[in-house]
């Protein structure tokens, strides 16, 4: 059917505009194409009060004046038909087109014009139609909007389309600068990890060569250890000093079997009468008794006297050998067990 039109209007009535489907509503919304249709019928006297403006006060003082000429051809039209081909709504203008053809063609084969189509009118529908042409008119200017209304919405909306473009700019630069910054603390958490990674590695091989360069001291022995070691010593004194005092004891004894009593002691004079008595009365042992006769000393206490110093001294010095030595064990065993502390400190 807009093909139909479009041949109607460009080959046969060749309007000052060429028409085809993609501009077809646009090109009818002023109004002005269709006056000039009318115009190529006789119908629309006024036509050179139309204009080609497309802003609302050109649209309204179009479809004001095309509604009489409509009516005359019996085509129903409307304030909503006319705002909605204002509007550009699709296929109003088609079909309004469609039946101004049909109107047309029709006229055009019963050899009418205006002038006798207005006469043919009955007087009622013709003073009923200029009633609802005042309507009409009124109606329109209505809901026609102005063209400085049209302007203002024109400019917020392309401020507003600027506004959403600005906002979709910025969002897009929020978007850079969060991506930049997650980047960013990726970055730095993969650089601490790789250090922590480091530190850990260099701790390991620190804890490495401590372990490399630690001595390990057994642990000694339940025999070796320092009470073993003191009751042993105990055990040895008290053994050397009962060893000592035995020497002594049989030392004295022979030294009283071999010495003549002396005045010193008046307690073992008896005793020592009694074993000279016992060797001078007993006549077996005779020759034993002339022998102690001729080699019988006399007393040697100084000698005595140094034997015993020298014992002492030797008892001093095994005990200062003890306590060195007793010193050099627990020496060791406070380094063992410092070791050990070190030890369980790092494992």
């Amino acid at each position: 059917m807009t093909d139909i039109l479009c041949r109607w209007l460009n080959n046969e009535l060749s309007l000052t505009k060429p028409v085809d489907q993609q501009s077809f509503a646009r090109e009818f919304a002023s109004g002005y194409l269709i006056g000039e249709v009318l115009n190529k019928y006789q119908l629309q006297d006024d036509f050179d009060q139309f204009s080609q403006n497309t802003q609302s006060d050109a649209k309204l003082n179009n479809f004001t004046r095309l509604e009489p000429s409509l009516h005359l051809l019996a085509i129903p039209f409307d304030t909503n038909l006319a705002r909605d081909i204002m509007t550009e709504r699709h296929g109003v203008a088609t079909r309004l087109m469609y039946q101004l053809y049909i109107a047309l063609n029709n006229k055009k084969k019963a050899n009418l014009t205006g002038v006798a189509m207005e006469t043919m009118r009955p007087a009622a529908p013709a003073k009923l139609n200029a009633y609802e042409s005042l309507m009409y008119k009124e109606r329109l200017k209505q809901k026609t909007p102005r063209q400085t209304d049209l302007n203002l919405d024109a400019l917020v909306a392309r401020f507003h389309d600027k506004q959403i473009a600005m906002e979709k700019i910025e969002f897009e630069k929020r978007f850079v600068e969060q991506e930049r910054i997650q980047i960013e603390q990726q970055n730095q958490r993969l650089a601490l990890l790789e250090r922590s990674r480091i530190m850990k590695a260099k701790q390991s091989e620190m804890v490495a060569k401590i372990q490399a360069a630690t001595v390990h001291i057994p642990r000694p022995p339940p025999n070796k250890t320092l009470k073993a070691i003191q009751i042993r010593k105990d055990n040895k004194t008290k053994r050397e000093a009962l060893e000592t005092m035995k020497s002594i004891a049989d030392f004295e004894d022979q030294m009283k079997l071999i010495l003549p009593p002396s005045k010193l002691d008046d307690n073992s004079s008896v005793s020592e009468s009694i074993d000279l008595q016992y060797f001078t009365t007993n006549e077996d042992d005779k020759d034993i008794t002339e022998a102690i006769d001729l080699i019988m000393p006399a007393p040697n206490d100084d000698y005595i006297n140094k034997i015993r110093t020298r014992l002492q001294e030797d008892a001093s010095a095994r005990e200062e050998r003890e306590k060195r030595r007793r010193k050099v064990l627990v020496d060791q065993m406070t380094a063992h067990e410092n070791q050990e502390v070190h030890h369980a400190l790092f494992f």
